[in-house]
């Protein structure tokens, strides 16, 4: 079972545990890391390698476009070149290495902001200065979440949603939904067959990038065991945690769930006050 400390009233709270503490992270030994090294299957790295292929195909003939009096033929190997590039990222993040560290593996939800409504302090900032600090991992220490962050250059989120914009452009009720077929193909193109379903693959209320670093923070929280620590650089009194926010963040939706059902971790979290002297500015 998995058991949950220092947390909101929302949340359950294991009574029989002591009141966590940031400094009890420890080193992890040789033998620990050993089972996580910092690789990728052949897979994967075949399904990325393609997707960058794609990629530079798409964007050859969008430059080709210009001025050419084969606009629709070129537009058309553009939109076949991204979908291809797409199933092959979706096929690359479904078999990705999200190993981390037992004992030693860091979530992050809630940012502050100062008195101007600037955002102040960054919870993933201080969640990768911890868990580098005692050896752990977050998400985007992995080599999978290095490889997704750094796939248009560095920090590629905005750079894969304007990528697949026309992938948005269909109606949420439209019961074909292009965006999750095409995910729901490249991961069991990639030899993956416990795929998300359709629906939620291509559900509107998140962008193409967000839905990879979905698929992402599942698989990386079914790598977790033993303690994991959720950072948060707020108060716990903060109203974020009743917002509907907080409701459909990553944490609640995906990881805290996945944690849950594998029932290998026990989770403690952290707010600003247990963070004095460890929160990281933006």
């Amino acid at each position: 079972m998995s058991l949950i400390t220092k947390s909101p009233s929302h949340a359950t709270t294991n009574s029989n545990s002591s009141s966590p503490s940031i400094n009890n992270t420890t080193t992890p030994t040789a033998q620990t890391l050993a089972s996580t090294t910092n690789t990728s299957n052949p897979l994967a790295l075949d399904s990325l390698a393609c997707a960058k292929r794609n990629s530079a195909a798409a964007d050859s003939a969008l430059e080709k476009i210009k001025g050419s009096p084969e606009k629709f033929k070129l537009a058309t190997s553009v939109v076949v070149a991204r979908n291809q590039e797409l199933k092959n990222l979706s096929g690359f993040i479904h078999t990705a290495n999200f190993d981390t560290p037992k004992d030693n593996t860091y979530f992050w939800c809630g940012n502050s902001k100062d008195a101007n409504n600037n955002p102040e302090y960054s919870a993933m900032l201080t969640a990768q200065s911890l868990a580098k600090s005692s050896g752990g991992r977050t998400i985007e220490m992995t080599h999978g979440g290095q490889q997704l962050h750094n796939y248009q250059g560095e920090s590629s989120y905005q750079k894969i949603n304007t990528r697949f914009q026309y992938l948005e452009s269909a109606k949420p009720n439209e019961p074909h939904n292009l965006r999750g077929e095409l995910m729901a193909k490249g991961a069991k193109a990639a030899g993956h067959d416990d795929v998300a379903p359709i629906a939620e693959l291509g559900k509107h209320e998140s962008s193409v990038a967000g839905t990879l670093w979905d698929v992402a923070s599942a698989n990386f929280s079914n790598q977790a065991e033993g303690i994991v620590r959720v950072i948060h650089a707020i108060p716990s009194s903060d109203p974020f945690f009743q917002s509907k926010q907080f409701e459909t963040s990553t944490w609640i939706v995906k990881e805290e769930p996945a944690l849950k059902a594998q029932g290998k971790t026990t989770v403690q979290r952290f707010f600003a006050e247990d963070l004095t002297g460890k929160l990281e500015k933006f």
